[in-house]
Formats: C-alpha cells, structure tokens, sequence
C-alpha cells in the first residue's frame, strides 16, 4: 500500500439522565512512503434527549412526504402512458427514456425517504437500548450514588463479591459503549441523508417551476445548459487532472496537499475556484519558477477562458429557451405574457360596470322617470353589454 494508517477509536458518554451526550472521537495517524505524517481528528456527538422529542410526529411527516413522492412517481407515469397511447414502439420508447431522466429525482426522493423511515427506527430502537444501560449503571443524578463501585476498584481485598461486581460493571460499560455507537453513527446517517433530501428538493422544484410562467425561462435554460455544460465539464475535468498530476510530482515531497493524487486534485480545484495565495507562498518556497507557472495558468484558464465560455453557453441556451417558451406560449393561445393578468382586469372591470348601473338604477327609483325613459335605459344598457360580450370590451379596455 501507498500509505500506513493507524487508527484509534475513544467513545464518550455524558450519562446524566438530564442531558445525555453520545460522543465519539477518531484519531489516525497516516504515513506516506515520501515520508510525510498527516495526523487527523474527527469528533461527532449528539444529545439524545432532542431526537425523543415527539418522535410518532417525526416519523408520521416522513411517511407523509413518502406518500406525497409515491403520488409524483404515479401521477408521471400515468401521463407517461396517456401520451404514448396509440404511438409506435419507438416513439414509446423515446418518451419512456426520457421519462426516466425526468423521474430520477422523484426515484432518489423514494429511495431517500424510506432510508429515512428506517434510520429513524432504527434509531429509536438504539437509543432506547441506550437509555435502558445508562439508567443500570446507577447514576441518576450524574454521580455514583453509594460507594460500591469504587470499592471494587481495590483489588487488595479478597472478595469475590468484588470481582464479579466489577466483571458486572465492566459487561454494563461493554453493551452501552457499544449502543451507544451505534445509535451515534445511524444519528449522523439519517442527517446526511435528510441533507441529500434537501439538495434532491431543490431539483423537484425546478420541475415544478416549469409549469409557472415566470420560470419557465430560468428552467429551461438550465436543461438547454445541461449537456453543453457537462461536455465542458469533461474537458474541464482532464485539465484538472493533468494539472493535480504535474503539482503532484512537482511538490508532493514537501507539500501534504500533494502527497496524493487525491489531495493534489482537490488542492488544484481549490486553487480554481479561490485562486488561494497561501498554498502559492508555499509552493514558491520549494520551486519559485514552477510554482508561479503553475498557479498563475490555473488562475488564467478558470477565470478568463472558462468563465467566459460557461456565459457563453448560458446566453445561448437562455436564448433558445426564450424561443421555446415563446412557441410553446402560441400554441397555448397566450400571445401576451400579462395577457391572463389583462383578462382578469378586463373581468373586474366588467364586474366593476355592472355594480354601478345595479346602484344608479337603485337611486333613479327614488326620482320621477316615465316608464318609456326607464325602457330606452334598460335597452340601451342591454345593447351595451351584448356588444361588450362579443367584441370582448369597450375601445378603453386596449388602453387599460
């Protein structure tokens, strides 16, 4: 192997019954054949007292978002098979291609709910067994409450008693370190999973965003974008690698951030998005030349070249989604955008006309007008409204 590591694991457990705190601490220690020793560290905890807050409800709105995604996945497929009635084999099997690439979201947000439902359960399960140890170690009120366990810890005394009360003691530590784990990692695993349901959300909204007007150009541009933007992605990938390459050789003896091909990847893309100068000072101090080369062309490709081509392909997309939008609008029979906006005006203003002859008429009752005055106003106001309902408004309306 390229690399040794050692690694150490140290559970903590704060077993107040008021505030109970799983913890867990990782060390390694990673040494490279360069010659290079990385230390790391990593520390979860969690309280377990918030996540019993409830946790019926918790569970009752998973299983809620689950029947909501199951609806979506149903309700796709139902369209899928309305639109493909009656059409060839191939025509079926286009729409069903793409029906897929628009159905993976709502597959990820199924896949994610019930891993969500389950760690929630599992969980639950866990952190009672957990609470059940902590509760027979004997500890209430956060400290031993008679002097039993440290009088086993004397093993000058010659008591049986002793030693199997310390062996109980060692057997109740042993089963809630080791639920206690547990509960620890699937804790952190429903997180990351609630977190990837986040960023799966944000493209179901998207979807959504389709059907409104108002986005329909901002969606649309992004799926225009999608495969000119993944194309240069992969050449953008192969610049990267040859550039995380050369740094590798170039500073990997001296510099941990380009020990391995991993790190001098992620440290090249860093450099890319940020143009970071701490990392160049240091380089500068092993090879001036090189190192100012090779930030200072990273730099250069990202944001002068790479920048203005991604602008690029989003201008031209955005102006092709403009175009589709703007027939799919026509075909629909929207020939203005505010036009829905102007007929729901034209409608109160209809609305508005009406209640104002209702209240003239009202108070013209309480004056004297022949019966042939109130027929030539009744039929001129019926003309009115016959002519308003086919020629669908007054000459006003195109100037409101």
């Amino acid at each position: 192997a390229q690399t040794e590591r050692v690694r150490a694991e140290v559970l903590v457990l704060n077993a107040q019954q008021s505030d109970i705190i799983l913890g867990k601490a990782v060390l390694s220690l990673t040494m490279s054949r360069s010659g290079l020793v990385l230390p790391t560290a990593s520390i979860k905890s969690i309280p377990l007292h918030p996540y019993f807050t409830q946790p019926g409800i918790k569970i009752f709105l998973d299983v809620l978002f689950l029947l909501l995604v199951v609806h979506f996945i149903v309700d796709r497929v139902k369209g899928l098979r309305s639109k493909s009635s009656g059409k060839t084999r191939i025509r079926f099997r286009r729409q069903e291609l793409v029906f897929l690439g628009r159905g993976l979201v709502d597959l990820f947000l199924l896949s994610l709910s019930l891993a969500i439902i389950g760690l929630w359960v599992t969980f639950l399960g866990q952190a009672e067994r957990t609470l059940h140890e902590v509760e027979s170690l004997g500890r209430p009120e956060g400290a031993w409450g008679t002097a039993e366990y440290w009088e086993v810890l004397d093993f000058t005394q010659d008591d049986d008693g002793a030693l199997s009360r310390l062996h109980k003691y060692h057997r109740i530590f042993d089963t809630a370190f080791r639920h206690h784990g547990d509960a620890l990692e699937t804790m952190y695993s429903l997180r990351m999973a609630s977190g990837y349901l986040m960023f799966a959300m944000v493209f179901r909204l998207l979807q959504m965003c389709a059907l409104i007007p108002a986005f329909a150009f901002v969606v649309e541009t992004l799926s225009i974008a999608l495969g000119r933007l993944l194309l240069f992605a992969a050449t953008l990938l192969a610049m990267v690698t040859l550039f995380a390459g050369s740094g590798m050789l170039a500073f990997g003896l001296h510099m941990e951030e380009f020990s391995t091909f991993g790190g001098a990847f992620v440290s090249t893309m860093v450099v890319m998005a940020t143009a970071k100068a701490d990392l160049y000072h240091r380089q500068r101090a092993f090879a001036p030349a090189l190192a100012s080369v090779w930030h200072w062309l990273v730099v250069t490709i990202m944001w002068v070249v790479c920048l203005n081509i991604v602008l690029c392909i989003l201008v031209d997309a955005y102006t092709d989604a403009r175009k589709r939008v703007e027939q799919k609008e026509k075909e629909l029979g929207i020939n203005d955008r505010s036009s829905l906006l102007h007929q729901g005006f034209v409608t109160a203003q209809h609305a508005f006309r009406e209640s104002v002859s209702a209240l003239a008429f009202v108070g013209s009752s309480t004056h004297r007008v022949t019966p042939e005055a109130q027929a030539r106003v009744g039929k001129d106001t019926t003309t009115e409204q016959h002519t308003s309902m086919v020629t669908g408004g007054d000459e006003d309306d195109d100037d409101f």
